[in-house]
């Protein structure tokens, strides 16, 4: 997300856009010894992927550009 600039970090106490949230289990957001919470962001997608690209595969199970959804020009992530 540091990618798409401070616009799209949402300080402490406010919330990320909806859009550009990626939907995880417990274990891989919180409770896991592989959860985000638990460990590094850079660990975490060093394992999985990017959170950018799991963003867009999720835009693509659904149908639409998530990042159009935000506001967000689809080329600044790519």
């Amino acid at each position: 997300m540091k990618l798409l600039g401070p616009e799209w970090q949402p300080g402490m106490a406010q919330k990320q856009n909806h859009w550009l949230v990626i939907p995880l289990s417990p274990e891989l957001h919180r409770y896991g010894k592989l959860s985000l919470d638990e460990g590094s962001v850079e660990d975490w997608e060093e394992r999985w992927s990017t959170q950018i690209d799991l963003l867009a595969q999720v835009g693509g199970v659904l149908g639409y550009c998530v990042f159009e959804r935000a506001g967000v020009d689809p080329a600044l992530v790519k």
